[in-house]
């Protein structure tokens, strides 16, 4: 396994001022760090690329969507600018190159509609990641789609409805992304719901159920990393967390208290647990 660090931990918006954030996720042993487009035109992607290459690292990227961008909105236009979003994110994908563009990339962030998805909300979702996927295989960029909990996205929550829109997209560079975090809520068991993704899994998110320093809550460690080894994965995972000293992050997940003295220790003491468990199950 790889072991990366999503860069919301010390910033809400990754641009070009953001670069030093790869020395210290070298610095502090990370494999790899993951990117948030949340604005593509905000990066450049060779400073990125040179960096990368600098420091001897690798990048994941994630994005996701708003109620401008939403791939579920019944308004054509609203679909068409969530599929150039999503196209331009995989434009910078390639150019840095990474593989993996991640993330709830089916719908907006925080969708509520007070009701299920509806059978035609599901089929804009596919028909426009169908065009997406057609045009990420020219880059050989994969697609990870992260179910999350039903309290940010109505959607996909749980590995049985990714896979679902996984089929029905039918493309192969679409793939799953987990999260522990929302697998917690959303999933009877961690350890099946990894089982059941098997070879669809291209990236976890390894957080812990209080979105604090993982080993130090209630998710089932050993039955995630059992499962992982059990089906021989040997992809990226990456330690994702908030913090209030970021208000714009802090508002759009909750984060209320701290759960962790400071981003620097949550990196650290993250990557020591989830190693240490990594190694357990001969992950690593």
């Amino acid at each position: 396994m790889k072991f990366g660090v999503h860069s919301f931990i010390w910033t809400s918006q990754w641009n070009d001022d953001s670069l030093e954030l790869i020395d210290k996720a070298k610095f502090f042993g990370f494999n790899f760090i993951e990117i948030p487009l949340v604005d593509p035109s905000l990066v450049t992607p060779e400073k990125i690329k040179n960096k990368l290459q600098q420091t001897e690292i690798d990048c994941c990227v994630a994005t996701c969507l708003n109620e401008k961008t939403d791939l579920t909105s019944y308004d054509k236009d609203i679909r068409r600018k969530g599929i150039e979003h999503l196209k331009k994110c995989i434009d910078v994908t390639a150019e840095i190159g990474a593989r993996i563009l991640c993330g709830p990339i089916y719908c907006a962030f925080g969708k509520k509609v007070g009701r299920p998805a509806r059978l035609d909300e599901w089929k804009f979702a596919v028909d426009s990641l169908f065009e997406v996927a057609t045009f990420a295989q020219q880059y050989k960029v994969d697609l990870g789609l992260e179910p999350l909990n039903r309290y940010e996205e109505y959607l996909i929550n749980t590995v049985e409805q990714a896979k679902r829109i996984v089929q029905d997209i039918g493309k192969p560079n679409v793939k799953i992304q987990l999260d522990t975090y929302h697998m917690n809520i959303e999933e009877k068991s961690q350890y099946t719901a990894i089982k059941e993704t098997g070879h669809l899994l291209c990236h976890i998110h390894l957080c812990e159920n209080d979105r604090g320093i993982p080993g130090t809550g209630q998710c089932d460690w050993e039955g995630i990393f059992r499962a992982l080894s059990e089906i021989g994965y040997k992809g990226s995972s990456a330690i994702e967390g908030f913090f209030t000293t970021i208000p714009e992050i802090a508002a759009a997940t909750c984060i209320w208290r701290e759960l962790a003295p400071d981003p620097d220790t949550l990196a650290c003491e993250s990557l020591k647990f989830l190693k240490s468990m990594a190694k357990k199950y001969m992950l690593i």
